[in-house]
């Protein structure tokens, strides 16, 4: 505060007015706004004051600070029904002097506290503030409440999640309510109203995953709020049954289609409209072997698919009937005067690769005729029997042969005949054999000429050839005639193998040798010849060998062809001079400079040789069009061939580069020297090179 002083002493009744005071003073203190709580002298002071008949002696008074008030405030907090308490944290306000608790010396602690417990319904309560065991030196305290708000705790309501078959109407649509505290239930907890979960899907709905839409519907209760929760409703495959349809067939058929029957559709649906994807065939352990009677087709659901549809097989029954064997009598011949043969019979129709002794047949039967040996020449029926043929899994039927009685045979027999491919056939010429009685051509009064024939031609390939037998016009009374065949055999004609002429540098691998093949005839060529195999020529030169010219020998390797056969004729290599490269080597000099010996590297040696074993004689050396005085940059160095050669090399010139650089000055700072005080002299700086005088 401001340090008034009073005046004591005077006399005569007098006071300031009536003594005449003049001028002013205030006390004084070394206190200040940031001194602690105490008591602090407050020093008197004269300062100006003066009288007339008075002087002034100073006294000291005393200036005592007491302790700011701090507010220690409960926080407001909140929870939900049920929960415990918070932690009842306090706020101190009041400091002055910018002070903090932790700056002010704030000593011990203190929390707030309320009388609501976890089972307190919803609503406000005080939380009473607290002083505790708070303490500071320059400070004192006081304690202010607080607000404990307890809202409602939550509830979830979730549809139970359900499932049905595609096609049924959806189930109760029930619901469940979690999150009670307190141990409460929903008749502890006092809810009321109702609330039952929906969903979109229909009869109709496609199988997949639905949302239940949860509901809060009418519910309430004191201490709860409520919050819906979506549950699924599963709708699973319909069932569907495919169902093996009957069947029927022969003993050693192959089975019939296996067809099936799919049953079981809802919503007025069909195959195609369930979208049915995927086939499924039914199938049976009987085979073509298996006997006649009843056996199960087992029913598949095989690839059947549908978006709403499961599938389940069911088996069907394959009837296997009896087959039918044929008993035919054998067609029978003889000659005129013969005796009848025995009229056998053959049974035809068996399956499943069967015989009469697999098939298990028993009995037996014999055909029958009315002809005798002294039938004449002509067709007698002989008639077919069943007799007493029997078999599980056949029933038989007869079929009538014929006995044919003929003239006796003679054969005509072609002489064989030999040439070589591509030449024209020889006259096919041929023998009559066979005479009975004794006879000959002449006596038995044989008739008329025939030759042989081929359908070989010229084009035919190697190998044996039928020469057709034939009875041309020849005729006798008592005898008929029958051709017999004859050979023709055609051998390879020749061809000739000769390598073709190759070139190729020194110091490189031989070229393949391929091969020309000469002397074909009808026309043809390798290909149309059907050539298969292969050959190439061989030669003594290597990589190592020199310039000149050296043989191939032809071969005939693996080559064949069907009509042909081969014989080898050599050729010729030349062996021509291998490229060397000679490159101007690459330089590099700085302007001003004379240029650099301009040599020249040789790249290219074949077989590991260098310029010394490759015999490498003469001398070559690159050129340039840059001078000393040339500027900076890059510059051709032409190569050169020069004087050199070699026995099996030839030589071309490659360029290089010659890279003038700059040329180096050094930039020195000129000493200087001034006095103390004086401000810097101009800095100066002398450039000198090797080649100039210094710049300035």
């Amino acid at each position: 505060p401001v340090f008034t002083q009073t005046i004591t002493g005077f006399v005569n009744g007098e006071d300031a007015g009536s003594a005449g005071v003049a001028g002013s003073a205030l006390g004084s203190t070394s206190a200040s706004a940031t001194s602690g709580v105490g008591s602090y002298a407050i020093a008197g002071s004269t300062g100006t004051l003066s009288a007339a008949n008075y002087d002034f002696a100073a006294a000291n008074g005393t200036l005592t600070i007491n302790k700011a008030h701090l507010t220690v405030t409960a926080d407001n907090q909140s929870r939900l029904y049920g929960q415990t308490n918070p932690v009842f944290t306090q706020t101190i306000t009041g400091f002055v002097n910018g002070e903090d608790a932790g700056s002010a010396g704030v000593a011990g602690s203190a929390l707030g506290s309320t009388s609501a417990s976890p089972s307190t319904g919803v609503g406000s309560y005080a939380i009473a503030g607290s002083t505790g065991t708070l303490s500071a030196a320059n400070y004192d305290f006081a304690a202010s409440n607080g607000t404990l708000t307890i809202n409602k705790a939550h509830l979830t309501v979730t549809a139970d999640s359900q499932s049905r078959l595609y096609g049924q109407t959806n189930p109760a649509l029930t619901q469940t309510i979690t999150g009670f505290v307190n141990g409460e239930d929903a008749g502890s907890a006092g809810v009321s109203g109702s609330a039952a979960g929906s969903a979109s899907a229909s009869v109709t709905s496609g199988v997949g995953s639905y949302a239940i839409a949860g509901s809060t519907g009418t519910l309430s209760a004191a201490n709860y709020d409520f919050a819906a929760a979506n549950g699924t409703l599963t709708i699973n495959k319909a069932h569907l049954t495919v169902t093996a349809d009957n069947q029927t067939r022969p003993y050693g058929q192959v089975n019939p289609a296996l067809t099936q029957v799919i049953t079981g559709f809802v919503n007025g649906e069909d195959a195609a409209s369930a979208g049915v994807t995927g086939t499924a065939a039914g199938s049976t352990a009987a085979a073509m072997g298996t006997g006649v009677g009843g056996y199960a087709i087992v029913g598949s659901t095989g690839t059947l698919s549908a978006a709403n549809y499961d599938f389940a097989a069911s088996n069907g029954t394959l009837t296997i009937n009896k087959a039918h064997l044929t008993v035919t009598a054998d067609n029978q011949s003889r000659l005129y005067g013969q005796a009848n043969p025995v009229f056998t019979q053959q049974v035809s129709g068996f399956v499943n690769g069967e015989n009469a002794i697999s098939a298990g047949l028993t009995g037996m039967a014999l055909g029958s005729s009315g002809a005798t040996q002294a039938s004449g020449v002509g067709s007698y029926v002989i008639q077919g029997s069943a007799g007493t043929l029997n078999a599980a899994n056949y029933d038989f039927a007869a079929a009538n042969g014929t006995l044919t009685i003929g003239k006796a045979h003679l054969t005509v027999t072609p002489d064989a005949q030999a040439r070589l491919y591509g030449q024209a056939n020889p006259v096919f010429t041929q023998q009559v054999s066979g005479f009975v009685n004794g006879e000959n051509a002449t006596s038995a009064g044989l008739t008329g000429m025939a030759l042989g024939s081929s359908g070989a031609t010229q084009a035919s390939g190697v190998g044996s050839y039928v020469i057709q037998g034939s009875a041309g016009t020849l005729n006798a009374a008592n005898y008929d005639f029958a051709a017999a065949n004859g050979t023709l055999t055609v051998d390879k004609a020749h061809l000739t193998v000769t390598p073709d002429a190759q070139a190729r540098l020194y110091g490189q691998a031989n070229p393949v040798f391929t091969q020309q093949v000469s002397g074909f005839v009808n026309g043809e060529n390798a290909t149309s010849a059907g050539f298969t195999g292969m050959a190439l020529g061989s030669s003594g030169a290597t990589q190592a060998s020199g310039v000149g010219s050296y043989a191939i020998a032809g071969s005939t390797g693996t080559l064949s062809a069907a009509n042909y056969d081969f014989a080898a004729s050599n050729g010729t290599l030349t062996i021509n001079k291998a490229h060397l490269a000679v490159t101007a080597d690459n330089q590099a000099r700085l302007y001003g400079q004379a240029n650099p010996t301009l040599t020249q590297t040789i790249t290219g040696f074949v077989n590991g040789e260098d310029a010394g074993s490759a015999g490498v004689a003469g001398s070559a050396l690159g050129s340039t069009s840059a001078s000393p005085s040339t500027g900076v940059g890059s510059y051709v160095i032409q190569g050169s061939t020069g004087t050199l050669t070699a026995a099996n090399y030839d030589f071309a010139a490659a360029n290089g580069t010659l890279t003038i650089n700059k040329a180096h000055l050094t930039v020195t700072a000129d000493k200087q020297a001034r006095l103390y005080g004086q401000a810097n002299p101009a800095l100066t700086q002398t450039a000198t090179s090797s080649r100039a005088a210094p710049a300035r």
